[in-house]
């Protein structure tokens, strides 16, 4: 039978019990995901009339940024909006004129009122610091930042 390189040699029944341990963990973590709950903790400041939501929050398995935008500025006077990480690296620029009629989401805490642009986060346990620009005629009307941290509930 072949060999690993420490020399112990591989049997069917190791094959069959490393099988069966990957198998029971992968339901584990199918269990745990369903299970668990993401949920976000965040604090920010500035964005005024024109930035009026910016907050972390969770969705179903990932955690998103959520930007809220008086529906009167989009598409016009804003342009874009833009997010910087904690380092000042641009990571998203949104087009505002193209993507204010494809947006359907309807996301809980923001107002009636208000165009929401959510970012992808990723997968919790997910943190850090942003700061959003709002641009118009490419320059910027409205700035705000955001402290976030998103994480997982272990199952009760």
């Amino acid at each position: 039978m072949p060999s690993d390189t420490d020399g112990r040699r591989f049997t069917r029944r190791r094959l069959l019990a490393a099988g069966s341990a990957a198998a029971a963990a992968g339901l584990a973590g199918c269990t745990l995901g369903r299970s668990s709950q993401v949920r976000c903790g965040s604090t920010g400041e500035g964005g005024g009339q024109t930035i009026r939501t910016l907050r972390a929050t969770p969705g179903e398995e990932d955690a998103y940024l959520l930007i809220g935008v008086p529906a009167s500025q989009v598409p016009d006077p804003l342009d874009a909006l833009r997010v910087y990480d904690g380092a000042d690296r641009l990571v998203h620029d949104i087009p505002v004129q193209d993507t204010a009629d494809l947006n359907q989401w309807e996301p809980d805490g923001i107002g009636g009122d208000e165009v929401p642009f959510p970012v992808n986060l990723g997968e919790p346990p997910v943190h850090g610091d942003y700061r959003v620009e709002a641009v118009s005629d490419g320059t910027v009307v409205a700035e705000a930042t955001l402290e976030f941290n998103c994480f997982v509930d272990a199952p009760r």
